[in-house]
């Protein structure tokens, strides 16, 4: 066929024709046809794929991989396209646990395939990436991103590779689909999951511009209803359905009326009120109200305090993921390659050291104080365990307790505004500047708050503000700013005349201080005549 031949109108004729015909035959002409140059590394057959373990190691690193969703919504093959650069604005990505609700006990092996080399990952439902893709296409989307399978899995390479560009992989998508009970079973609204404890999920949500929930759903289209409404979008009738993720997020914890959509009729009697949205917080109000303020501070751009909360108080496998899964949303890039798999610390430091280049503020500062003082870096909390379902928990003396059943001072939400600025050493010795007292200790008789300058700490310990040129306790306090409650309406708002924070540090050696507790004291106490500008080494 002379298909470029000038001026032969037959010929371009027959060649469209051919073009609309292969079309349809064979998917993938359809990607180049949409003016994408991909690649297919991967053509299974449907049928094929239940059981079996699937294998990318053939596929060059270092390269965008995605799901065609069509062939897979049509029950013809499993496609992995792979592109240069990311095809912004066209694929989906999803967001899930790895080990999520896991397999229902009766089920069928060939519904699912797991991929060589996620060692620690559930087995993936065939049917759950088909609802995705339908989701997806529903949104005039037709690419779908699945780290289990679009990460090279047995190549070190590709995975540094990935993580370093993953931010941008959710910031670019057309929208991002949430699956909290994993990628095995769907959980219903009321099923509590570990979506919102894991490390990595919390920049999945961050990224991107618009985000869906996808869960089990029998009743159709229909409208949750508290002093706000929730659309559910049916999915697949009697199976799956979808809303709207931040409406959802905020409606966590709630018991909301079911009512009809307008248009249409509910395929079974709606539930009579009992329903409690359990999916996304399962009932934490510190992990759900840090981070609606993450994402509500990310749209004016003072987020990073936020954010630092958020992800200090997840759950991770490896303590490094905790500082990886939030470099992009911070605007940094760290290699994996230069951080052992528990070497958390130095990654910690780089991180910080970047976040004060060009006059950066210590944003970390004073999230989560009743965690305690972390060991390897001071001006971090303890980090929570991870628990036997892979939340994140601390261990007291009386047994396991959530984050949010331990850190009382956040229950309002809030962000720190007017944190100091400084400079750390490749070693993490931070430097800050600020107002800074000499304290007292004080002993466990009389009432503090009749003491003249004087405050309880977090820790219950007693201090109290003295002249800078009175006895040295080696015990000082230095004025990291004000906690400022979010105004998402979903958060409850109040008075709290103790709204200013600062830092209780020990003298440990010559210049050196050490991070004891913190405090939140009035504002009064903050404009005594005691407090001095000074430079505090801690480390």
């Amino acid at each position: 066929m002379r298909f470029n031949s000038e001026g032969n109108e037959d010929d371009i004729r027959q060649a469209i024709e051919y073009l609309e015909s292969a079309k349809q035959i064979h998917d993938s002409l359809k990607l180049r046809i949409n003016e994408i140059s991909a690649p297919c590394i991967l053509d299974l057959p449907y049928d094929s794929i239940g059981g079996r373990s699937i294998s990318l190691a053939h596929a060059p690193p270092c390269r965008f991989r995605f799901i065609h969703c069509r062939p897979l919504v049509a029950k013809s093959a499993l496609r992995v396209f792979e592109f240069e650069s990311l095809p912004m604005g066209r694929y989906a990505p999803i967001s899930y646990v790895w080990r999520g609700l896991g397999a229902d006990p009766n089920h069928n092996p060939k519904e699912f395939f797991s991929v060589t080399g996620a060692t620690n990952a559930d087995p993936l439902s065939l049917n759950i990436l088909r609802l995705a893709c339908i989701a997806a296409l529903q949104n005039h989307v037709e690419l779908l991103w699945l780290d289990g399978l679009c990460i090279l899995q047995e190549s070190k390479e590709d995975k540094d590779w990935q993580i370093q560009r993953m931010y941008n992989v959710y910031r670019h998508c057309a929208l991002c689909l949430i699956i909290p009970g994993g990628m095995t079973r769907l959980a219903t609204l009321e099923t509590p999951t570990s979506w919102i404890h894991r490390a990595w999920t919390l920049q999945e949500v961050m990224g991107p511009k618009e985000s869906r929930v996808l869960f089990a759903w029998q009743y159709g289209t229909c409208i949750l209803q508290t002093f706000f409404p929730v659309r559910i979008e049916d999915l697949s009738p009697g199976e799956a359905g979808t809303a709207e993720f931040m409406r959802l997020l905020q409606m966590s914890g709630k018991r909301p009326n079911v009512r009809e959509d307008p248009n249409h009729k509910p395929l079974v009697p709606l539930p009579d009120g009992t329903l409690e949205i359990k999916l996304l917080s399962n009932g934490d109000y510190f992990q759900r109200n840090s981070l609606i303020g993450a994402l509500d501070t990310l749209k004016e751009g003072r987020h990073a305090n936020s954010v630092w909360r958020s992800a200090m108080v997840r759950a991770a496998f490896r303590p490094v993921d905790k500082i990886l899964s939030i470099m992009g949303v911070l605007n940094v890039r760290l290699n994996p390659a230069n951080y052992p798999t528990l070497d958390w610390k130095q990654a910690a430091i780089d991180l910080m050291r970047a976040c004060l280049e060009g006059g950066g503020k210590a944003d970390w500062l004073a999230i989560a104080p009743e965690l305690g003082v972390n060991p390897e870096i001071c001006t971090l909390p303890n980090f929570p365990a991870t628990g036997e379902k892979g939340i994140a928990v601390v261990v007291t003396e009386d047994g396991e307790k959530s984050v949010g059943g331990v850190v009382r001072s956040y229950v309002e939400g809030w962000e720190l505004v007017g944190a100091p600025g400084g400079s750390m050493t490749e070693d993490g010795y931070l430097t800050l500047w600020g107002s800074v007292a000499n304290l007292q200790k004080c002993d466990g008789s009389g009432d503090v708050d009749g003491l003249v300058g004087g405050f309880q700490c977090v820790g219950k310990e007693r201090y109290a503000v003295v002249p800078k040129y009175g006895v040295d306790n080696g015990f000082y306090a230095l004025y990291v700013g004000r906690k400022v409650q979010y105004t998402n309406g979903a958060i409850p708002r109040w008075i709290d005349p103790n709204d200013h924070i600062v830092m209780i540090v020990e003298r440990k050696g010559e210049g050196k201080w050490w991070t004891v507790d913190y405090a939140f004291v009035t504002e009064e106490l903050c404009r005594r005549e005691e407090w001095y500008q000074d430079n505090v080494t801690l480390g």
